[in-house]
């Protein structure tokens, strides 16, 4: 029987629905709907599940003008980066979740999260780096 990190179907969906709402509310102009993603992204770092990766791409793009000031990358979205890089380790995704990680300068997320895709295909360890225009070129991982 295979197992999969997520949970039941119609609950993976509610969770996802409300991640949307949170991040809609985030961008209204009160100060308490911008926070609630903040309130959002603390409640899912300190569940022991596997967030869902559109719920996790969702809460970092509200989020964004908050990291590194309200909140800590390393200590919320990082962690639950390599969360689900942990739980899906084939998924090329993964290699999505390294890339913020080392985005926001996460260090350690980062290298838990690369170990992590060595398990990919050589083919999908090739990626492209582009941090705003600082510079682009191929990174080979492993």
């Amino acid at each position: 029987m295979y197992c999969t990190p997520y949970p039941a179907p119609g609950i993976l969906l509610l969770t996802l629905n409300q991640a949307i709402k949170i991040c809609a509310e985030s961008q209204l102009e009160g100060a308490a709907e911008k926070c609630s993603v903040l309130a959002a992204i603390d409640e899912l770092s300190r569940q022991k599940t596997v967030p869902d990766y559109d719920t996790l791409e969702l809460y970092e793009w509200a989020a964004w003008d908050f990291i590194g000031g309200e909140i800590e990358y390393a200590d919320t979205l990082g962690p639950l980066r390599v969360r689900w890089a942990k739980a899906n380790p084939k998924n090329p995704a993964a290699i999505q979740c390294l890339r913020s990680c080392l985005e926001y300068w996460d260090l350690v997320s980062a290298q838990q999260v690369g170990f992590v895709c060595r398990e990919l295909d050589a083919s999908e360890k090739l990626m492209m780096v582009d941090f705003h225009g600082v510079g682009s070129g191929l990174c080979q991982l492993g």
